[in-house]
C-alpha cells in the first residue's frame, strides 16, 4: 500500500490517460496499489462502517470520495490536492469518456445531474488507509477563529464553529476520531475535548466534553454568543 502522498502523486500521474472508461474504481485502488479487480463503487461505499464514512466536503488527500450515481454503480474519485483551499480529485469520464481529468470535487455534482454525494471513507477495500500521516494539505481555521456558543453541542453537525475546535484540539495533539476536521461534534470530539479540560485540571462539569467559553478560550479560539 501507498502513502497517502504517493497515491495522490501516483493518481496525478495519470492525468490525461485514456482507457479508464467506467473504472472508476479500479482507478482508485491502483492508485493505493492495491488488488485492483474492477467492482462497485457503490458496494465499495456500503461495505465501508459508518465510523469510517465522512460527509464533509474537505477530505484530505488520498481521500476516496464517493457519489451515488450517475450510474447504479455509483462513483469513486480521489483527492490529489488542494488549490486556493479547493479540493482537486482525480476522476475518469467526467471532462471526456475513457479518460482521467484533475477537477474540483464540485465537478461531479456539477456535470452529473444524477450523483449525489455520500462522503469520503478512511478505509478501501476493507483496509485502513494512512490518511494524514504525510498529508500536505493543512487546512486552516474559518470564520476568523470564531466559535458561536449555540454549535457547542453532541450531535452538531457539519459547522464551521466545530471545525475550529476541532482543528484547535487538533494542534493541540488530541485525536478527534477523525484524520482531519469534519464539523461534526461526535464522540470522538467529546472525549478528545474532555481530555484537553481535564489537562487544565478542571474536573466535575468542567471537564464534561463539551466546549464552552472557558474551553474556548483556552485553546486560543473566539468564544461569541448567540
Amino acid at each position: 500500500m501507498r502513502t497517502a502522498v504517493k497515491a495522490a502523486e501516483w493518481a496525478k500521474g495519470k492525468k490525461g490517460a485514456m482507457g479508464w472508461r467506467r473504472k472508476c474504481l479500479v482507478f482508485v485502488r491502483s492508485a493505493w496499489d492495491l488488488p485492483a479487480q474492477d467492482g462497485s463503487a457503490q458496494l465499495e461505499w456500503d461495505s465501508v462502517p459508518v465510523i469510517d464514512r465522512h460527509s464533509d466536503k474537505r477530505p484530505p488527500i488520498g481521500a476516496p470520495c464517493f457519489w451515488h450515481g450517475p450510474s447504479a454503480e455509483g462513483h469513486v474519485a480521489i483527492v490529489v490536492e488542494y488549490r486556493s483551499d479547493v479540493p482537486y480529485i482525480a476522476s475518469n469520464d467526467i471532462v471526456k469518456p475513457d479518460r482521467i481529468d484533475l477537477v474540483p470535487l464540485s465537478r461531479i455534482t456539477e456535470d452529473w445531474s444524477h450523483a449525489k454525494w455520500l462522503g469520503w471513507t478512511t478505509v478501501l477495500q476493507g483496509r485502513d488507509l494512512p490518511l494524514g500521516s504525510d498529508n500536505d494539505h493543512r487546512v486552516g481555521f474559518r470564520q476568523n477563529r470564531t466559535v458561536f456558543s449555540s454549535k457547542m453541542h453532541l450531535g452538531q453537525m457539519d459547522s464551521d464553529s466545530v471545525f475550529n475546535l476541532q482543528l484547535a484540539l487538533i494542534r493541540h495533539g488530541l485525536g478527534i476520531g477523525a484524520g482531519s476536521p469534519t464539523g461534526n461534534y461526535l464522540n470522538g470530539t467529546l472525549g478528545a475535548v474532555k481530555k484537553f479540560q481535564l489537562a487544565q485540571g478542571w474536573s466535575g462539569t468542567g471537564a464534561d466534553g463539551l466546549a464552552g467559553k472557558q474551553t474556548v478560550k483556552r485553546l486560543g479560539l473566539t468564544w461569541i454568543v448567540d
